[in-house]
Order: structure tokens, then C-alpha cells, then sequence
């Protein structure tokens, strides 16, 4: 299952796909929970809307991300019985979405190449004195950093809170940069949009991190 950092594009899994004569309907997982969103979504290199309630877009398919990654997950109900039963799975701690296209993009006969524009990760973020910030999309190094030593078994009674904070504001300070049109912006001095889709090591995966933003571990003088 993906690990998403920050923001990419990427391919995602299906994992469940129908045909129903005129249109082809298919469950697609995005990755570990709890994501911030889809921006964009294409099928075969034709960007699909989103869905909206009451609107007939047979014409155009469309998409609804059905779980966000949640602990319990969410049944997608496009897939029941003639009694309105779900017949797939909840997918817990997983996001995942809902994906129909027309026979004309896809006529379920092949598997089509679907991208995703996403928003990764929520992740948990502190103050200097280990206060927790909440849970929000972030991708700043630092944080993807600590989140990844905690997915690691790494407590927060380990943690020196106060260099983290000093790092991550070293990270969010804005810097001028030039886009690939000639014009002057401000952007972050650094930021981490990973995503993660074959096995790595975690020490393999955070050297990388911190070679990108000039950052290092050490341990403490107590150890």
C-alpha cells in the first residue's frame, strides 16, 4: 500500500473493477490513511471530474473518494446486493476511491492507466515544547522525518522537540525563487513530496530526506 508524502502525481493500484454494459466501474486505492485529497484524476490521459450529487455524468465518468483512510474505513455502496448490502471491503486506515468511466474511455474488456494528482498524509506536528499541533497535510521534511522514526517504533519521549521545531522552521522559511515561466516567487527553503510504493528501508528512505534538506539525526548528550 502507498505511503504518500506531500503532493505527486502517481499510478495507484485497482483493486476492483465492473462493466455493466455502458460504463466501467472500479475501486482504486490510494494509500495509507488519513490522505488530504485528489486534485486530478486521469483515465487513459483524459482528466475525469469529480462527481456531483444529481447530476448525470455518464457521458463523462466521474470520481468520489469513498474513504480518506479513516481506522474503520467506508463500504462503497456502488458495489451491493439487490438489497443494498455492500459486497466489498471497508478498507480500514486505507483511502480509496470511487472511479466510472464511459465504454468510451474504457470498456472494461483492457486495464486502462489511471494517474492521480494527490494530497498526501496528515501528519502530526509540535510545538517546541512537544505540545501537540494537531494532525494536518504537511510536507515539511521534519516532520515526514518524524512521523517516519514514529512508524518506526521510535516513542516521543525520544524526541528533542525543541531542534525539531528550530529545523522545521528552517525548512518553512521563504526563499525567492524563479518559475519555468521567468517570474519571481517565494517558496519554501525545503520541502518533501514522497511517495513510497515498493518496500525501502526506513533508515534507506529518511537518509534520503535529510540528504535533500540538509538535515542529520544525532543522538542527545544523555544518549
Amino acid at each position: 500500500v502507498p505511503l504518500i508524502y506531500g503532493t505527486g502525481w502517481y499510478y495507484p493500484g485497482i483493486v476492483f473493477a465492473r462493466n455493466d454494459g455502458n460504463l466501467t466501474h472500479f475501486e482504486v486505492l490510494l494509500g495509507c490513511g488519513q490522505i488530504t485529497g485528489v486534485t486530478t484524476v486521469l483515465v487513459n490521459d483524459i482528466e475525469i471530474p469529480i462527481g456531483r450529487s444529481g447530476t448525470n455524468m455518464t457521458g463523462t465518468g466521474w470520481y468520489n473518494i469513498v474513504s480518506y483512510g479513516t481506522r474503520n474505513g467506508v463500504f462503497n455502496r456502488d458495489f451491493s446486493d439487490s438489497a443494498g448490502n455492500p459486497l466489498g471491503d471497508p478498507y480500514g486506515s486505507m483511502a480509496y476511491m470511487q472511479l466510472v468511466v464511459p465504454n468510451s474511455i474504457n470498456d472494461g474488456r483492457s486495464v486502462p492507466t489511471i494517474e492521480v494528482l494527490i494530497n498526501g498524509l496528515q501528519i502530526e506536528t509540535f510545538g517546541a515544547d512537544g505540545t501537540s499541533q494537531g494532525f494536518s497535510f504537511n510536507n515539511n521534511p521534519v516532520w515526514v522525518v518524524l512521523d517516519i522514526l514514529r512508524r518506526s517504533g521510535w516513542n516521543l519521549s525520544e524526541i528533542d522537540f525543541t531542534s525539531f521545531k528550530t529545523a522545521a522552521a528552517y525548512c518553512d522559511a521563504a526563499i525567492q525563487a524563479t518559475d519555468l515561466n521567468g517570474n519571481s516567487i517565494s517558496i519554501n527553503r525545503f520541502q518533501c513530496n514522497l511517495i513510497l510504493q515498493t518496500r525501502r528501508s526506513a533508515g534507506d528512505v529518511i537518509r534520503g530526506i535529510r540528504n535533500a534538506a540538509r538535515l542529520y539525526l544525532s543522538y542527545s548528550s544523555t544518549g
